[in-house]
């Protein structure tokens, strides 16, 4: 495959690349696996699907102890 001798890279003033997925990918394991990068991704999701937001920071122990959550408050789509 022949790029013609160019490289394009992405800069900041470029749109992000749109990736689409069809039903046979995970979307959400996608845009996890692609975080960071100048990508927006597009795919179905379940309509049971339950997403978590972000532990609040700073996390404040409780006065009984206890490990610090892994997950934020539940997040449903309406």
């Amino acid at each position: 495959m022949s790029w013609g001798g160019r490289r394009r890279r992405h800069s900041l003033g470029n749109r992000d690349i749109l990736v689409v997925f069809d039903a046979g990918y995970g979307a959400p394991r996608m845009a996890y696996l692609l975080a960071g990068l100048p990508v927006e991704v597009l795919g179905p999701m379940r309509t049971d699907r339950v997403m978590r937001q972000p532990v609040p920071v700073p996390w404040i122990s409780p006065p009984q102890g206890g490990r610090p959550p892994k997950h934020g408050k539940e997040f449903r789509f309406a």
